[in-house]
Formats: C-alpha cells, sequence, structure tokens
C-alpha cells in the first residue's frame, strides 16, 4: 500500500455518510442512554440530495465517486456505529440496549440510515454503504471461502452474507426512490422490496419507541429519504445556536499510537483526514444518550502492547487500526490499481 495511494485519498477530504440497513428481526425489550447535539448540520440546497460535512476539509464540496474511497468509508463508518451500538447503556450505564448480536446490527443500522443523507468528502453517505455492501456481497460469490481466510479481521467475526442481505434490504426500505437501482440491478428482488419497505418501518417504530423509554433521542431527519423531501431553503432544520452552546458530545474519541511500521502510513493519513472525529461529530449532532461514550482507537495486534487486548474501563469501547487498514486494503484490491509512483 503505497503512500501515493493515501495522498490521493486525502485530497478528497473527510468521509461520506453513509447509511446502514436494519435486520428484520423482533426488537426485544432493553433499556438505554440519553446524549447531546452539536451544532446543527448545513443543510443542501434544493436539488442536491445530500447534506455536506462541515468538518470535511474538501474544499469544493464537489461530487466523489471514487469505489476505493467509498468502499472504504462505507465499511468504516459501519464498523463505527457497530461499535457505538454495542457500547450504548442505560443511564446508570449498567445495562446494554443492544444486548444481542442481532439487536446490536439493528441498532447500528438505525444510526447509520440516521446519517446517511450527509456528506463526506463529497460522497452521500448512503450511497457509500450501499456500494461497499454490493462490493462485498460480490466478492464472497467469486470467493466464497475469502471470509474465512481473513482469520481474525473484524469481518470474519461480525459479518456474514445473510447479515449484509438484511442490511441491503433495510437500506433499501428507507428510500425505495433513491435505492430504485437496486431493483433495476437485480440486487433486491421485485417481490422483495415491499417487504423490505415494512421490515424498515417497523424496526423504526419498535426501535424509537425502545430508545425512547430508555431516555435516548435519535434524529431521523438527515436519512436520505428526509432529506430527498425536503424543500425550499439551505438551512432548514439547522440547530439554534443556544442548542449548540448548550450541547455537550456524548460520544468523545482517543486516538492511541501505534507501533507497528506496517500500520505508520495508514494511521498517519487516518490523522489527517479526521475521519473518526467527523463521524463523532456528525454523531453527536442526532444522538442524544445519557451515558457517554469514548471511543478509543488503538492497535490491537496481541503481539503489541498486552494493555491493548484488556478490556477498557466502563463506557469505553475500542476500534482497532488493523480493522480499518483491511478495509482499506480490501477498497484497493477490488476496485482500482494504485497509481504510478
Amino acid at each position: 500500500m503505497g503512500w501515493s495511494v493515501f495522498a490521493r485519498l486525502t485530497s478528497f477530504g473527510l468521509a461520506l455518510n453513509l447509511a446502514l440497513p436494519l435486520a428484520s428481526l423482533p426488537i426485544a425489550d432493553a433499556a438505554a442512554d440519553n446524549t447531546t447535539t452539536i451544532a446543527g448540520s448545513t443543510k443542501a440546497p434544493a436539488g442536491d440530495n445530500s447534506v455536506d460535512n462541515q468538518g470535511s476539509d474538501d474544499g469544493d464540496s464537489g461530487v466523489n465517486d471514487d469505489p476505493v474511497w467509498g468502499y472504504f468509508l462505507g465499511k468504516t463508518a459501519y464498523v463505527f456505529f457497530h461499535e457505538i451500538a454495542g457500547a450504548m447503556k442505560t443511564p446508570d450505564g449498567g445495562t446494554a440496549i443492544a444486548n444481542t448480536a442481532a439487536k446490536r446490527d439493528q441498532l447500528a443500522g438505525l444510526l447509520l440510515i440516521a446519517e446517511s443523507g450527509k456528506r463526506f468528502g463529497g460522497a452521500v453517505l448512503g450511497d457509500a454503504v450501499m456500494g461497499w455492501i454490493l462490493s462485498w456481497r460480490q466478492d464472497m460469490q467469486d470467493e466464497p471461502t475469502a471470509d474465512a481466510k481473513s482469520g481474525g479481521s473484524w469481518d470474519s467475526r461480525n459479518l456474514s452474507s445473510a447479515q449484509m442481505s438484511d442490511l441491503l434490504c433495510a437500506l433499501y426500505g428507507s428510500d425505495p426512490a433513491h435505492f430504485h437501482g437496486l431493483v433495476d440491478s437485480g440486487d433486491i428482488k421485485a417481490d422483495a422490496t415491499a417487504g423490505c419497505v415494512e421490515g424498515y418501518r417497523k424496526l423504526t417504530a419498535q426501535w424509537t419507541t425502545l430508545l425512547g423509554h430508555a431516555g435516548i433521542k435519535l434524529d431521523m431527519s438527515d436519512s436520505l429519504a428526509a432529506v430527498d423531501a425536503k424543500q425550499g431553503g439551505s438551512n432548514s432544520g439547522q440547530s439554534s445556536d443556544a442548542d449548540a452552546a448548550t450541547a455537550a458530545s456524548a460520544i468523545s474519541l482517543e486516538l492511541r499510537p501505534s507501533t507497528a511500521p506496517t500500520l505508520a502510513d495508514f494511521t498517519g493519513w487516518l490523522s489527517d483526514v479526521g475521519l473518526a472525529n467527523n463521524l463523532i461529530a456528525e454523531a453527536n449532532r442526532d444522538l442524544t444518550l445519557a451515558a457517554p461514550i469514548k471511543l478509543v482507537m488503538l492497535q490491537c495486534d496481541k503481539n503489541s502492547d498486552p494493555a491493548t487486548a484488556s478490556a477498557l474501563p466502563d463506557g469505553q469501547t475500542m476500534l482497532c487500526y488493523e480493522w480499518l487498514k483491511s478495509g482499506y486494503d480490501a477498497a484497493t484490491a477490488q476496485n482500482v490499481e494504485a497509481p504510478p509512483e
């Protein structure tokens, strides 16, 4: 993985928004957290179906359809929200809200869909997630044993073809008009569309009720469907200055250094583009939690500092550099050739 590739991606600025579908499984009782919001998003002008991420360093806010960028951001956002979903607890910090693997998938998907209309570095999050899912599924079809070969990777522990099909169905169900191309391409069967829409509707209603009872507030007004439906003013839905002044970040970030030579270029680039910072900023705009969460990004190789593999204190969750680097490696392998040196 050459530095020139990282330099190329850095020029796109920080990352895109992605919308993650929810599995169509019933939700049992659970409890929740309570958070806050940051400054309001600036809505895109009429005719533009995305919300620009104010934290992006992509100055011209142009369209970015680079497949490496899309795949990497799509997967990274899913991993990010999957870890956040698992760390969300009741106000007393004692009970996990998503206390089963299926619930964690569902909640991660709902959080992603809530942010799906936002744009990072010129790419709409919902579209980036869709592209990642389709690419991942195709790779599994072409080489069914590929995931098994990945050993202890994040994918092999947390994803299956069935889960990805559920995600794609929920993504379609969140905005059938925007994702109609999935039916044209055959990725969503025509006779399954109604089920995807109804399943997404039911899951959203169930989780909204569940989160509300637990003291959590999730604003869905930045989803693709909601943004597409907005007409007129570019500042519609913007939070007031008073709201911004009183808001406190419910999700915070700690970046720990890496000692692995194989991660040096990657972690440097990741820090430069501020991917985690932007995802956190956008999540904190729309999610109100009771118990704060600290996301610790670190090197998790068992051969490095033993402390990285140990359990973090309550209120903290980890995101391994290795998980994200594997996504970048998959993106470059599947989608593009590295530019010439």
